[in-house]
């Protein structure tokens, strides 16, 4: 029986390096501008959406990953094949060599951005990828021109040919960054096990990851003990992959002056670029100044959400007969403290009963917040399981 699994992440890297084509691609309408645009967090995804041809359509934005577009985009917009294609790659390491086309225009305020190249990707459309109801990507090649400045308070991104303001009496703090296989920007992270590089990635919705096996084994010489241990599902462009993860709570981290105290960290058991995602980057305003290669990071003061709140511990798969039952119940976690265990099928969430589930409830669980079924972490949750023929009422809570 195949199930489908819960999508916890998403991580799109595209090593560009060797693809000058589609790096040089694309111009800029103005060569001074200064321009924004909302956006929305959706499981802390940054969606952004423009109107092409009269039809709004939705990206995510995403500083690690190349311009991508669904093959319908592509059809509905008629856009011009390219005589090159690129290789893209997931978190998973898998490589698929993707077509490329000349990009529609794209104008934002009174700036356009022309000629950008987008690959095609036909996964954007396919279930559970398809519960962000996304046309496409916004990514590297064309965000390398401008100083991107994101505030996670207005919910705004800016894009100007130079940052408008004077960040250091503002606030800020500089770090500056390089593209080391040019997956995604990078700065350097210091702590009593050395230091590492760390990928600025929009396109990662939670916080730091760490992926190096051998860290575990650094932090436990150091003393440190894992908080929670657990296995995930990170859905990337070629679907879903299993990773065992641990968490870790880490103090006295910097990236250049900004210093870290009781930071929660993942370790994941896998090789590849270190990353920090939307869930730490919303800590601070951020302006990622491509041109110059300086990020500037200003905390401000978060109240406390759902991915600074300790998981759940478990995962939610549903079978084609629209069941959706438990998994991957973490021992320890706070699911496994109140009794749930792999294999119970939800009946009821937080008092709205439904035995069978569609699709489109299973996205509306995760990402719709006015949705009677959204369950993402919050201080309880009740759910009623069926396990065994037998009813059992489950109320699993945070307290501090």
């Amino acid at each position: 029986m195949k199930i489908l699994t819960l999508l916890l992440a998403i991580v799109f890297i595209t090593p560009l390096g060797a693809y000058a084509s589609i790096l040089d691609s694309g111009e800029i309408s103005k060569a001074h501008y200064s321009v924004s645009l909302p956006f929305k967090l959706v499981d802390n995804m940054m969606i952004v959406s423009l109107p092409i041809k009269g039809k709004n359509y939705h990206f995510m934005f995403d500083t690690g990953a190349t311009n991508v577009l669904s093959n319908q985009a592509i059809k509905e917009l008629g856009l011009k094949k390219r005589s090159y294609t690129i290789k893209l790659h997931d978190i998973s390491g898998e490589e698929r060599e993707s077509k490329l086309y000349k990009g529609p225009d794209l104008h934002i305020g009174d700036v356009s951005f022309t000629n950008f190249d987008f690959a095609a990707l036909d996964t954007l459309k396919d279930f559970p990828m398809s519960c962000f109801k996304l046309d496409g990507i916004l990514g590297y090649n064309l965000l390398r021109h401008p100083a991107v400045a994101i505030d996670f308070q207005k919910n705004e991104i800016t894009l100007s040919n130079a940052y408008q303001g004077n960040p250091v009496s503002e606030g800020y703090n500089p770090i500056g960054f390089s593209f080391y296989n040019d997956d995604a920007p990078q700065v350097a992270i210091f702590h009593q096990f050395g230091d590492l590089l760390l990928g600025i990635d929009t396109g990662k919705n939670n916080g730091i990851t760490f992926n190096h096996p051998e860290m575990l084994s650094v932090l436990e010489n150091l003393g440190y003990k894992p908080d929670n241990r657990y296995t995930i599902d990170a859905l990337g462009m070629y679907g879903l992959k299993e990773y065992d993860v641990r968490d870790y709570t880490l103090s006295n981290m910097n990236i250049g002056r900004v210093v870290l105290n009781d930071t929660r960290v993942t370790v994941q058991v896998k090789e590849g670029i270190s990353l920090a995602g939307v869930g730490f980057l919303s800590y601070f305003k951020t302006i990622i100044d491509f041109p110059s290669r300086v990020l500037w990071l200003k905390p401000i003061s978060k109240e406390e959400d759902g991915l600074s709140l300790p998981r759940y511990g478990f995962n939610l798969d549903l079978t084609p007969d629209g069941k959706l039952l438990t998994s991957h119940v973490a021992k320890g976690m706070l699911a496994h403290q109140a009794g749930l265990k792999n294999g119970d099928q939800i009946i009821a969430i937080n008092g709205s009963n439904k035995s069978i589930f569609s699709q489109n409830d299973y996205c509306n669980i995760y990402l719709d917040k006015s949705n009677h079924l959204y369950i993402s972490r919050s201080k309880r949750l009740n759910l009623t399981v069926l396990r065994k023929g037998k009813q059992k009422d489950i109320s699993i809570y945070y307290k501090k």
